[in-house]
């Protein structure tokens, strides 16, 4: 992964997951 080409962008589908599993194990 390249964190200096998209930081943000990165972070932000990193964030989706996250939200994504924590409300499929829920």
């Amino acid at each position: 992964m390249n964190y200096n080409s998209s930081n943000l962008t990165g972070f932000s589908k990193y964030e989706q997951n996250i939200q994504i599993q924590f409300l499929q194990f829920k």
